[in-house]
């Protein structure tokens, strides 16, 4: 699952996740993940994280 800043939960799939279409990939760009909260228990686990995209002409999302 992914939340995105304005609410949205968006489930990917965990094949997209681990092998991605190339029409899925961007240009170039960068990332910054901070924040991290991970919890385990048993066989189950969760991690969220704040993630700040810039694209290669300096948008940020």
């Amino acid at each position: 699952m992914v939340s995105t800043a304005d609410g949205k939960m968006i489930d990917v799939p965990p094949a997209i996740m681990i092998n991605p279409p190339a029409n899925m990939m961007g240009g170039g760009g960068t990332f910054t993940n901070s924040n991290y909260k991970i919890s385990v228990m048993g066989s189950a686990a969760w991690v969220s994280h704040n993630e700040e995209s810039v694209s290669k002409d300096g948008k940020k999302t």
